[in-house]
């Protein structure tokens, strides 16, 4: 065998690699883009979600006459429907069936999703409970579930990369 022959069947040639960068570079210009779609997806979904959860709270206030909310936490990126039954504190929502509302957590029902801030009823930032009266409207409760007040301010949350999700305060209308 040649010396030629022996490189060329134990290496690359210059075109092989140009072809190779070429193939790969057309690839990633087409996946980046779907990639985005579906963390934008993601988003619309989670967004999608706090607002059918708000929704819940508020119909159940309205229906059953108890206060209920969205119980939002920050740090473990989770929330929870909540309610004040006569007599008591503030505690988990039950469903249909009885069974406590569970904690869920944003980052594994949409994946990349996360909340970025959420102001309270009370013109407060940080993790609490969006609470709605009896007749629906937004107000402010401690952590115990008494009622300390009217609403001061709209409540918003803010997820990574989505719209904001706003309840206004005079008339607890979710956009």
């Amino acid at each position: 065998m040649s010396r030629t022959t022996r490189h060329s069947e134990h290496g690359f040639t210059l075109l092989e690699l140009v072809v190779v960068i070429l193939i790969v570079g057309l690839v990633s210009v087409t996946a980046l883009p779907a990639l985005n779609q579906v963390q934008a997806a993601r988003q619309a979904g989670a967004r999608s979600e706090i607002v059918s959860q708000l929704r819940s709270a508020r119909a159940h206030a309205l229906a059953l006459g108890d206060p209920s909310g969205l119980s939002i936490d920050l740090g473990a990126q989770s929330f929870q429907l909540v309610t004040v039954p006569p007599g008591a504190g503030a505690q988990a929502m039950l469903d249909p069936l009885g069974a406590e509302e569970p904690v869920r957590r944003i980052e594994e029902l949409y994946p990349g999703a996360s909340f970025a801030s959420v102001t309270l009823l009370d013109g407060s930032s940080g993790s609490g409970v969006i609470w709605f009266s009896n007749d629906g409207t937004p107000e402010v409760r401690d952590e115990s579930g008494a009622y300390v007040g009217v609403a001061s301010a709209d409540a918003v949350i803010v997820l990574e990369g989505a719209d904001a999700i706003t309840v206004d305060r005079l008339t607890g209308r979710i956009e």
